[in-house]
């Protein structure tokens, strides 16, 4: 992959400035010299990794922010990147660091063409309320944007038909919603340790993106988490990601939201655990999970947050479960795929892509708002390959 950065002269000018740093403070705040900074913000020079997160920690502003095509417009909140990745990691993984650039870059080019059609409405409940709501509120706002609740999604015959169900559900609300292990063109294996999933907050396009990566047992909890970001507004990357308190707070907020939906305390108290041989409750914990389509592992944390687990056990029983996953895990993409019914190159791309990317970027090139070529940029594609990707999507669409 390549290593070259592409940040933007202007947008890391915009960051210092917006931090109310002069160009000497802000060498003086980075390590960085004067000179170096002065080549940097001049474009005759590219920052390295170190001094962008040197530049990060100093302008207290996530480094994801360098990546982005502009500076946000006046009085647009800056914080419209939600991210599950660390400060630590993004530091040490550059995979990490180009994809959410690939995002950002893929996601501007639509926006940009959306903006130039002049009629895409903007999604008010994008932001609409806040952490004081409380859980069990913002719960309830999520039951009434989609449509529907856990019930349905425990009634669907298998994990992948509630994950599809959802998914549906997501993007018949103008959201995007994206699967991706891999950046681009790029096909190097984007580890879930790195990174769960990320989310642009923005009410024109709106973006949800899940590692594949990811077991799929957890995608379900991890599409609410992230559309709780999308309700609160909340990016939590601001200043140093996750190793800032705020940030942890809103993270564990957002895990609270999914973790009501889709495993209310009510439902987790009627388990009886507690009252149960340490060896039979993996055995009960397993079959629950399975019954509500999440993981036993979210499921064992769960309870630990509701006190209905000691430490002790739960880490004893997360263990046991880590130990259980590795053995049965295959990274095996087709069988996924066989399960999500994408049998074929331009099926997997389909589903990976979903249809409000796809539909977005059919209406962008017929209206001549962007080129072929820019159209394989948002898509993840070769230029040459955008009609007969476009083609197969309206014909599943309309089949």
């Amino acid at each position: 992959m390549s290593s070259t950065n592409t940040t933007k002269p202007h947008v890391l000018m915009w960051a210092r400035e917006s931090a109310g740093l002069s160009r000497e403070e802000a060498a003086q705040a980075s390590g960085i010299s004067l000179r170096y900074l002065t080549a940097i913000e001049r474009g005759k020079i590219a920052a390295t990794r170190p001094q962008l997160s040197a530049m990060s920690a100093a302008y207290k502003r996530s480094i994801v922010c360098f990546y982005f095509f502009e500076p946000p417009q006046c009085g647009e909140p800056v914080r419209d990147l939600r991210t599950q990745v660390t400060a630590r990691n993004m530091e040490q993984s550059h995979d990490v660091e180009v994809l959410i650039q690939d995002l950002l870059e893929r996601h501007a080019l639509l926006k940009h063409a959306l903006a130039h059609e002049g009629c895409v409405p903007k999604l008010d409940w994008i932001g609409s309320t806040h952490t004081s709501s409380g859980a069990k509120a913002l719960c309830d706002q999520l039951e009434q944007h989609l449509g529907l609740d856990r019930i349905v999604l425990r009634d669907a015959p298998t994990l992948e038909d509630a994950f599809l169900f959802m998914k549906q559900s997501m993007e018949s609300l103008g959201i995007a919603v994206m699967i991706s292990g891999h950046v681009s063109f790029h096909h190097a294996i984007m580890p879930a340790r790195l990174y769960r999933s990320f989310s642009v907050i923005d009410p024109m396009l709106p973006v949800i993106s899940i590692n594949e990566n990811l077991p799929i047992a957890d995608w379900l909890f991890t599409m609410i988490h992230e559309m709780a970001h999308l309700l609160i507004g909340e990016s939590g990357v601001e200043g140093l990601g996750l190793d800032d308190t705020e940030d942890k707070r809103i993270e564990m907020f957002c895990d609270d939201v999914a973790a009501e939906f889709l495993l209310p305390l009510a439902d987790l108290q009627r388990l009886n655990i507690a009252t149960l041989p340490q060896s039979s409750q993996l055995q009960r914990i397993t079959e629950a999970a399975t019954a509500w389509k999440v993981s036993p592992q979210t499921l064992a944390f769960r309870l630990f947050r509701a006190g209905l687990l000691s430490e002790t056990v739960w880490r004893e029983l997360f263990e046991a479960m880590q130990a259980l996953w590795r053995q049965d895990f295959k990274v095996n993409r087709e069988y996924v795929h066989e399960k999500l019914h994408a049998l074929t190159e331009y099926d997997i791309r389909c589903l990976r892509l979903g249809p409000v990317l796809l539909n977005a970027t059919e209406r962008a090139i017929f209206t001549r708002a962007i080129s072929a070529t820019e159209a394989g940029k948002v898509l993840g594609i070769q230029a040459r390959k955008v009609a007969a990707l476009l083609a197969h999507a309206y014909e599943a669409r309309t089949s």
